[in-house]
């Protein structure tokens, strides 16, 4: 008797356990449209643990629309993975915090965020954009990683954009924008220089 009810209970068991795997992501899968060949973007998910890891290299500050990955797949329900992203600073500046936005469908789940230098956060009201900031800053050539959930909140398909914008010391910005306007000065100086001496042989050809 008690052989059965063991065994009863075992089969139960395996029959939940399915029931919860199955009750998942069943596939998965990201795209860089600005790093189409993953050159400075590298992805794994683990199915086991339900963890999405990236590891980037921003080379330079991303456009307005940030820097982009598309993440699409398959869910047998609702369901929620984590991401744990590290990003090496190799942009030329100092970044004092970090931006990561969900375009679409998608939200990120409060009380799950976290990151080796950016010891504050906040989410927006509708949990579609996650501000990091303080106290430590990411120094040229550092890296720093952060972690949040991520809810799917759709059965079947899904394919969202995940957006992210690393915040620039202020300092940094300005030193980069002198060291543009400078070398658009020398720039025009050295065409100036070259005009001049033209001008000058054509006058000394003309005499």
């Amino acid at each position: 008797m008690v052989a059965k009810i063991t065994f009863i209970l075992i089969v139960g068991a395996i029959i939940f356990g399915c029931s919860i795997v199955q009750a998942d992501i069943v596939s998965f899968d990201c795209y860089f449209p600005g790093d189409i060949y993953g050159y400075f973007h590298n992805w794994n998910f683990d199915f086991v643990t339900v963890v999405l890891t990236l590891d980037e290299n921003l080379v330079a500050l991303p456009p307005s629309k940030g820097d982009q990955v598309v993440i699409s797949g398959e869910t047998d329900a609702s369901s929620t993975f984590t991401l744990i992203k590290t990003i090496t600073n190799t942009t030329g500046t100092t970044w004092t915090g970090y931006d990561l936005k969900l375009l679409s469908t998608g939200t990120f789940v409060d009380g799950t965020a976290g990151s080796t230098k950016f010891g504050t956060h906040s989410f927006s009201d509708d949990f579609k954009i996650l501000h990091f900031y303080a106290p430590q800053p990411v120094l040229e050539t550092q890296a720093v990683t952060l972690q949040v959930d991520i809810n799917i909140p759709t059965t079947g398909r899904f394919n969202f954009t995940m957006a992210q914008h690393p915040i620039p010391e202020p300092s940094t910005i300005l030193l980069l924008a002198l060291g543009a306007v400078m070398v658009r000065r020398k720039v025009t100086r050295t065409k100036r220089t070259r005009l001049n001496t033209l001008d000058a042989r054509r006058r000394e050809i003309i005499d």
